[in-house]
């Protein structure tokens, strides 16, 4: 996401476009205009700009990182955008490529079928590792069970996963051609 350049006028640019879209994103889900978000909320806006830790990561990492010193169910803006910023601008949880979730797919896929049923994977993300929550469960079934089939092809699924995650980055960079700075 993050563009490298040898130009430090070009590089300060996009630091401040970043921080501008980290501030509008965390304001969609603050509470009360007050600064802060709670804690649940953080992984959501992470996955917005493409960087994508584990649920142990968030807590046993980046939740201590950006907490106050006493942990509270809020995260304030300040110490969130420092970190996401940092964490846009290494790469530090970045998606795992097409071939790395197409090898984790066919390890549940032994007999090479080219699919998953739809029974065996709700049974999988809702009892296995850090369960689905139900809402989870229904987004994702209709994101990627085939209507006429009623399995998970997926093949398709993450060639569409990574295909629209390039597209939504790409789309959140294409203001950076127009954002002025200083302003």
């Amino acid at each position: 996401m993050f563009r490298t350049t040898k130009s430090g006028v070009e590089r300060l640019r996009q630091i401040e476009y970043l921080k501008s879209l980290i501030r509008e994103a965390f304001s969609y889900l603050e509470r009360d205009g007050k600064g802060y978000v709670i804690r649940e909320e953080i992984s959501s806006i992470m996955r917005y700009f493409g960087q994508f830790p584990s649920e142990a990561q968030v807590v046993d990492i980046i939740l201590p990182e950006i907490q106050e010193d006493e942990p509270t169910t809020y995260v304030y803006y300040e110490k969130f955008e420092k970190y996401m910023l940092n964490s846009i601008i290494s790469n530090e949880f970045e998606p795992d490529d097409a071939e790395t979730l197409l090898a984790a797919f066919r390890i549940l896929d032994p007999e090479g079928k080219g699919y998953i049923e739809v029974d065996a994977m709700k049974k999988l993300l809702m009892k296995e590792g850090i369960p689905f929550y139900e809402q989870e469960w229904q987004e994702f079934e209709r994101y990627s069970v085939d209507a006429e089939t009623n399995v998970i092809n997926y093949e398709d699924y993450v060639s569409r996963l990574v295909l629209e995650n390039e597209k939504h980055i790409n789309n959140l960079m294409k203001g950076l051609e127009k954002f002025k700075y200083p302003y």
